[in-house]
């Protein structure tokens, strides 16, 4: 039986998640003199994440593998700051796609007798939209010059399953540290 303790320590490495990943998608920097400054780098986003995945490693191994690429990511991100090559950008959205998909994978090995099969369903559909959503914005908007649009419709599309992955970071850690199963949504009026 967990007690108050310990669903508040786990309340606050899920909210270390989301805020590593916020971290991690806000893109605010500073330009002077052909000089520019990250205000929110990415490697402390990383860094946030894998130090989260590394307090749930326990919960699922795939918290761990998370963890690696955490860190792995947090390592590309700095690499990033002094060399830019297809290389880095290659490695940056690999690890990344396999970082959020072993997490969401880790919430659903810890969740499964917690989370309704809504829930359930939507963070398997989450696991998959994020790498495909990624991967295809990437390759739609710098290898192919007719193809800008859609890879800006799937760069949208992405923010968006982030977003989502964001709302289910801050609801579902207290949800998480339940030791009761979650009820069936009941389908209401339309």
């Amino acid at each position: 039986m967990k007690t108050d303790e310990d669903g508040k320590s786990l309340q606050k490495t899920f909210h270390l998640i989301f805020w590593g990943l916020l971290l991690v998608i806000l893109n605010l920097s500073v330009s002077l003199n052909g000089f520019t400054l990250s205000l929110f780098p990415d490697f402390v986003g990383y860094a946030m994440m894998a130090i989260a995945c590394g307090r749930l490693r326990g919960r699922s191994q795939r918290f761990a593998i998370a963890m690696g690429f955490g860190w792995a990511m947090s390592a590309v991100s700095i690499t990033s700051y002094f060399f830019e090559n297809e290389v880095l950008q290659a490695m940056t959205i690999t690890f990344d796609s396999l970082l959020i998909w072993y997490l969401l994978s880790g919430i659903l090995d810890d969740g499964l007798p917690r989370l309704s099969a809504d829930q359930l369903k939507l963070i398997k559909r989450l696991r998959v939209l994020y790498p495909v959503t990624a991967i295809g914005a990437t390759l739609l908007t710098e290898y192919s010059p007719y193809s800008a649009l859609l890879g800006v419709a799937l760069t949208i599309g992405n923010l968006v399953v982030t977003v989502v992955i964001l709302y289910l970071l801050w609801t579902l850690g207290p949800r998480l540290t339940s030791s009761e199963p979650m009820k069936e949504l009941e389908p209401g009026p339309l």
